[in-house]
């Protein structure tokens, strides 16, 4: 991950809670889709909390989770922690470390599924290095998994949300890694997946995701975003993401549907030579970034 991502997501940790998660189903379909032996070693790659890692190792694979920001990690030993004191089955091996994606130290050839949730484009800026190091660690059949989450509400609702983190985040704008704006030109998660996978062998997997949210919660959420100034309790942008809460709640929640995306198949690591990031315009969704 960039330096960017090192520093700007200390102090939200706590705020990921809210996040949307991914459900059982659409983790089974990924990971059959894998043909993964039952000793495999799933790295995942800007782990975060462990949302998707803790998932993972439910299902019995072996799990280095890796993220570069030590405050998430320490909130994600904290969630694995838990998880044990709840007697919650983490039958494989599971390995926290604090890495970037391009230097994470590991063997050559030793992960069987390397995975990627709402992080590849914090790749951007050292994308070729990245692809090598997935390339260095990734065995010879070995597939990556690039998952995202993108909020699939109306066009009034979105674009309202849109106004407000423009007017109201300065780095809405101006984030060197991502640009949520301009409505169609936001960017889709297939782009990034392209990347990284072979398209012509990619597999792609759907689902959708519906949070119910009081107001502590939603706002826990949009304090999670990369974009949003920490200095929360006084500012203009919470006052108005409780307005919008309080025109768009229904029995004091808010109800946002999300759209899970997952693309799968082998590293395209010919894509280190001549890289062109593609803007073609699509669909306009916000991404939890």
């Amino acid at each position: 991950m960039s330096l960017n991502s090192e520093k700007i997501f200390s102090g939200k940790e706590d705020f990921y809670t809210y996040r949307p998660k991914w459900s059982s189903s659409f983790l089974s379909a990924i990971i059959k889709s894998c043909n993964l032996p039952s000793d495999a070693k799933i790295f995942d790659i800007g782990t975060g909390i462990g949302t998707l890692s803790l998932e993972l190792a439910k299902l019995g694979f072996s799990i280095f989770a890796i993220d570069v920001n030590q405050d998430m990690l320490r909130k994600h030993k904290k969630e694995f922690k838990s998880k044990i004191n709840q007697q919650i089955n983490l039958p494989g091996a599971y390995t926290i470390i604090n890495s970037t994606a391009s230097s994470i130290g590991l063997k050559n050839k030793s992960a069987d599924l390397i995975t990627s949730a709402n992080t590849t484009h914090w790749f951007r800026p050292e994308l070729n290095e990245v692809i090598s190091e997935f390339k260095r660690i990734l065995k010879p059949n070995g597939k990556i998994a690039i998952l995202s989450h993108r909020l699939d509400m109306d066009a009034n609702f979105r674009d309202e949300l849109h106004r407000i983190f423009d007017i109201h985040c300065p780095d809405y704008r101006e984030n060197v890694v991502i640009n949520l704006l301009d409505g169609d030109k936001a960017p889709n998660p297939k782009e990034d997946a392209i990347n990284f996978l072979k398209e012509k062998e990619m597999n792609v997997f759907s689902d959708v995701v519906v949070q119910k949210l009081a107001k502590p919660e939603f706002l826990s959420l949009i304090k999670s975003f990369s974009f949003v100034p920490q200095n929360y309790d006084n500012s203009l942008l919470m006052y108005k993401i409780k307005d919008f809460f309080d025109k768009n709640s229904v029995d004091e929640k808010i109800t946002l549907k999300w759209k899970a995306e997952a693309y799968i198949g082998p590293l395209n690591w010919r894509s280190l030579v001549g890289h062109k990031n593609n803007n073609d315009s699509q669909k306009s969704y916000l991404r939890p970034i």
